[in-house]
């Protein structure tokens, strides 16, 4: 009987290690959790911006006359073109302007004098009149005209050495030529034809002991004296 008991024992015992090792190999595997693919970071292409141009320096400009330029020579007045007129100075070496390191300035009206002072500023000219001579000059002259243009002074400038001024409102503009380049230039100048309205050179008339008339010079003939 005891024999029997230890043998269902034992078979219970097998029985039961059956079933353990059973329940062992049929555990459901355990799920993975899917990994996210991980993208590789692409490189990202930086903006490419063209780098500025240099700005381009200006066209040089001329450059606006000098206060040195004025003060180089007395100046004298050879012509006017206005709105309304137009002329040249007979007598330029009457007309003179003067101006002077110290800001003061010298003026020759024809047969009055005066004086001033003037400022410039990058080309622009102010002219003011001080004391003035009250001479009466020939009824042809310009002296009164020329002291009042002056006054008028807006802006100066250069051009093939001669001064140019503009006066106020466009009022005109006076050319002065640097005094011993207008001496040089009226020196320069031929001189007059001293021919005779038919284009003969000049001759003179004599008369010797005889009383015939005996033209002298290029001509050099000799005519009978016709009695009256």
């Amino acid at each position: 009987m005891k024999k029997i008991s230890y043998l269902l024992l034992l078979a219970l015992a097998l029985a039961s290690a059956l079933v353990l090792l059973a329940a062992c190999g049929s555990e459901p595997a355990q799920p993975t959790t899917p990994t996210a693919a991980t993208a590789e970071p692409t490189a990202t292409a930086m903006p490419t911006t063209e780098p500025a141009a240099e700005p381009t320096a200006p066209a040089p400009t001329a450059e606006p006359a000098s206060a040195g330029d004025l003060t180089s020579y007395p100046w004298l007045w050879t012509s006017f073109t206005g709105p309304v007129e137009q002329f040249d100075v007979e007598a330029p070496e009457n007309y003179v302007v003067t101006f002077n390191d110290d800001g003061s300035a010298n003026i020759k009206a024809d047969c009055n004098n005066a004086s001033g002072s003037y400022t410039t500023d990058a080309g622009s000219l102010q002219l003011e009149i001080g004391p003035m001579t009250m001479a009466a000059c020939p009824s042809e002259s310009r002296s009164e005209q020329f002291v009042q243009y002056l006054g008028f002074a807006a802006r100066y400038f250069f051009e093939d050495a001669m001064l140019y001024i503009d006066l106020l409102a466009d009022g005109g503009t006076m050319v002065f030529a640097p005094e011993g380049e207008a001496e040089l230039a009226e020196a320069a100048q031929p001189e007059a034809d001293q021919t005779s309205g038919s284009g003969l050179p000049p001759a003179e008339i004599a008369h010797d002991e005889g009383g015939a008339a005996v033209v002298t010079g290029e001509w050099n003939y000799t005519a009978a004296a016709v009695a009256t």
